[in-house]
């Protein structure tokens, strides 16, 4: 998901979130099946949401699954990460590397590789004042910066390739990316990941 869609995705999401609390706020003094309908209408576009981000996180995890088979690397062997339709996967056997964003994936071998580091984007918050308006739209501009950040966060791999010489791999997790990085300068640098 690019980060505009993210961004829209994060504001709907909010927007229905104060829609269901409305929607059940409204509902609390009321007959229970009425309380029931409201529920559901407040919070139910908030929970198809949800569950179309986790299809198509699914979705994505099988296509990188599909594209390691296919590199000849079987899931649970050696050092593998998906994340946010980004992946990394090391074949220590055949010393490649599988790349893979969005629908696009490509193996290289460690040769290839130029250089990698961990970029972690900012943390940004913006606080007005003036009403529940303001604080919408305020929460609404936070969470956008935070999903420009998080969506420039992760490892970023460079490799001896015109059409792709930029791989970025989404890691939030700070102790994901330190561990990535240890992995990379054991396996490429050293030799050979010592477990």
């Amino acid at each position: 998901m690019g980060a505009v869609t993210k961004t829209v995705v994060g504001i709907f999401m909010m927007f229905m979130f104060l829609w269901g609390l409305f929607m059940s706020l409204a509902a609390a003094g009321v007959h229970s099946v009425y309380s029931l309908i409201c529920l559901a209408v407040g919070w139910g576009p908030l929970a198809l949401t949800i569950w179309l981000i986790r299809r198509g996180n699914v979705a994505g995890l099988r296509r990188f699954e599909a594209a390691m088979a296919a590199a000849g690397m079987r899931a649970g062997e050696g050092f593998a990460h998906y994340e946010d339709q980004s992946g990394v996967a090391l074949d220590k056997e055949g010393k490649r590397i599988l790349l893979m964003v969005r629908d696009v994936s490509k193996v290289y071998g460690y040769g290839d590789l130029r250089s990698w580091e961990i970029r972690a984007g900012g943390r940004a918050v913006v606080m007005v004042g003036g009403g529940m308006a303001a604080g919408v739209a305020a929460g609404a501009a936070s969470m956008g910066a935070a999903q420009r950040a998080a969506a420039q966060t992760g490892l970023y791999l460079s490799v001896r390739d015109v059409q792709y010489p930029l791989w970025r791999v989404a890691m939030l997790n700070g102790g994901m990316r330190a561990r990535w990085m240890e992995i990379m300068r054991q396996e490429v640098n050293e030799g050979g990941v010592e477990q």
